[in-house]
């Protein structure tokens, strides 16, 4: 009679619906004991399973969180008003509004004096929330008052999950709607310049993951808004400079006592002129970096979208699993691993292209053929899609340290790069017979020692006599309207200005050769065979 029982309890837990848990009642001796460890062992899983449920959904929306926030950032990126700093803040509302769901939010900057906070644009209600009732643009907020004044005191992001209750949130009215909120500083080189607020009628609606995703996107508007500075400024000086130079030239002309002065002074003018020479060839190396921007991010989207279906096939493997009885804390814990290499995956992707755009500040003691592999790394799969292989060599006992700035010369190689595969696919497009393009990267030392050779040759047909020594002109492209003719200029610019090297050009074997010649590293005579590569 109890093993009848103990049957029809099993028959109640486990149903055709499911797990349905319910203590076992009525049941005596062995059968009681029985059910009490099926009973507990089936509370182990249904609560397993709840934990695991949530966080599968706490990933799915981050995924598609961090999607759309890449968009937001190439829209944002490919506006081409950049000087307008108020329309660029605008448009970069619209677009949060849009393509991350955002009801509310607004950009606040930071006066010239650096004393208060000033709203420049909101979207929905953003030019309400910001002080708890209808403000009108302009607002100001001082320095340390509010959550958006300490958030611009401090530089770090404040997130209040129920504004009724923070003190730091003043004038509160229930009228706005704003129940949590979250504000991030906007950074430039470390310098906060201004503040992003976010609000929701929701309690607690900016997790971890999300506040996150919002850090980043902040860091690109301060990065977008530094653009913008620079072109104004780079603008400004210009034509102060052109109006000094009129100034001056009538002066000379009609004074032969102030051209002498000048002559005394020459030497510093020159010096001052060479270093604004100077800071400008920066901002175009700067430009240019972001104008491949678009086409780094398009990279990420392509290496994300590997891991997103992994994890997608995952939860459809942990469905299936679930409904086949197979799901047990073995089988869950390698699911999690699974799916938290493809999101450390993902992460480290970010990070390399975060890293790819910091401007280097001073020299530095880098590894050559290390600088070139984690450049590749972030760029071979595209190449792989354009049916080109790219391969690096390092003759043995090469010294391949150097001097310089590796961020820049990951930029180099870049351009080198996109060229090479540009040559190919044209040939490819033009050609009566299909070839497998190959980029092949060969570093070596010269027969002195003194110098690493970093030897580029693809077989995209190679350069025309009648241009080839005009590629490394300003402004010069054979791409018609796709091309900026800065690419190989700055290149040449960073190797052998910033760097003290040599860039130079040959056609070779059907295609084309860039040589990038750099000074080995300064070392005591005891240390230069740590610096030697072993193959």
């Amino acid at each position: 009679m109890t093993e009848r029982k103990l049957m029809d309890w099993l028959g109640t837990v486990f149903t055709g619906e499911g797990l349905k848990l319910q203590h076992p009642n009525g049941l005596e001796g062995e059968d009681a004991a029985l059910a009490l460890r099926i009973y507990s062992e089936c509370g182990k899983i249904d609560t397993y399973t709840k934990l695991y449920m949530q966080t599968l959904n706490s990933m799915e929306k981050y995924c598609e969180m961090s999607i759309r926030a890449l968009s937001a950032m190439i829209k944002i990126g490919a506006y081409t008003s950049v000087r307008d700093i108020n329309a660029l803040c605008r448009y970069t509302m619209e677009i949060f509004s849009r393509e991350l769901e955002i009801e509310n939010c607004s950009i606040m900057m930071l006066d010239d004096e650096g004393k208060s906070l000033r709203l420049v644009a909101g979207c929905g209600k953003g030019d309400r929330y910001v002080g708890g009732g209808r403000q009108k643009k302009d607002v100001k907020i001082s320095i340390g008052d509010g959550i958006a004044g300490k958030v611009a005191e401090t530089g770090i992001y404040i997130s209040s999950p129920n504004v009724s209750t923070d003190p730091l949130f003043s004038s509160y009215n229930n009228s706005v709607d704003v129940s949590s909120l979250l504000c991030v500083p906007i950074k430039s080189d470390e310098k906060i310049i201004g503040v992003l607020n976010f609000s929701h009628p929701m309690v607690e609606a900016f997790d971890k993951n999300t506040i996150n995703l919002m850090v980043l996107l902040s860091n690109f508007v301060g990065q977008m808004i530094t653009i913008a500075t620079l072109h104004n400024e780079i603008s400004a000086w210009n034509e102060k400079l052109q109006v000094e130079v009129d100034r001056k030239t009538i002066q000379l002309s009609e004074k032969n006592l102030e051209l002498n002065n000048l002559n005394r002074n020459l030497d510093e003018r020159v010096r001052v002129a060479v270093e604004n020479l100077r800071q400008q060839e920066y901002m175009l190396i700067q430009q240019s970096k972001m104008a491949a921007m678009g086409e780094m991010i398009g990279l990420i989207a392509h290496q994300w979208r590997q891991p997103l279906n992994a994890i997608g096939l995952n939860v459809q493997d942990l469905r299936d699993a679930y409904a086949c009885g197979e799901l047990n804390d073995k089988y869950m814990e390698r699911a999690v691993d699974i799916t938290m290499n493809q999101v450390s995956f993902m992460s480290k992707t970010i990070d390399d292209f975060r890293n790819f755009f910091m401007p280097s500040k001073k020299k530095v003691r880098f590894n050559v053929k290390s600088a070139v592999e984690e450049l590749t790394s972030m760029i071979v799969q595209i190449f792989k899609n354009n049916d080109i292989d790219v391969s690096i060599k390092a003759e043995r006992d090469t010294t391949l340290f150097t001097e310089g700035y590796p961020n820049e010369f990951k930029h180099v190689i870049l351009n080198i790069l996109n060229n090479s595969r540009d040559a190919i696919t044209s040939k490819r497009d033009t050609g009566t017979t299909p070839i497998q393009g190959q980029i092949e990267i060969n570093i070596g030392n010269n027969r002195e020692g003194d110098k690493i050779i970093i030897s580029m040759r693809d077989n995209g047909g190679g350069i025309p006599e009648h241009i080839i020594d005009k590629i490394f002109e300003p402004y010069y492209t054979t791409k018609g309207k796709e091309g900026t003719g800065i690419g190989l200029y700055m290149s040449k610019t960073i190797i052998e200005t910033n760097m003290g090297g040599t860039l130079t050009v040959r056609n070779a074997d059907g295609g084309a050769e860039l040589l990038i010649s750099l000074g080995v590293i300064r070392a005591e005579s005891g240390d230069i065979e740590q610096l030697k590569l072993r193959v």
